[in-house]
């Protein structure tokens, strides 16, 4: 099972990452981890780049998504950076984007794949 930190607008709880590892620390609950969204890390303010260092240990799923939850490389998160550290953490589990399906599902999720591949190879 996988714990997903929100931001405040959509829960009224375990809303950071540094919230959720306390929550889950405390508990040592076998087979419960974290899955961290840069979306909502950035409506919290939280730096993306300290919590993928931070949540390490626990996380397991990272979902992709640029501000406004547009395509990667749309808006204004630092996809190389976050890339850069993920691979610096050896990071070795899923990654998926969770985005508008603008214009539409397919050119959106092209648009992701081409974006990500490209920026995989540079980082």
């Amino acid at each position: 099972m996988i714990v997903e930190p929100q931001n405040r607008s959509v829960i009224n709880n375990l809303n950071g990452t540094r919230e959720t590892l306390a929550w889950l620390e405390a508990r040592q609950i076998p087979n419960l981890f974290l899955m961290l969204d840069v979306y909502h890390m950035d409506l919290e303010g939280e730096s993306i780049v300290d919590g993928l260092r931070e949540g390490w240990d626990w996380c397991v799923h990272v979902h992709f998504a640029d501000t406004d939850r547009r395509v990667p490389g749309r808006g204004k998160l630092d996809f190389a950076g976050i890339i850069r550290v993920l691979k610096e953490l050896r990071y070795d589990r899923y990654v998926t984007v969770e985005i508008n399906q603008q214009p539409d599902s397919l050119s959106a999720a092209k648009a992701a794949h081409e974006y990500l591949t490209s920026l995989m190879k540079e980082c």
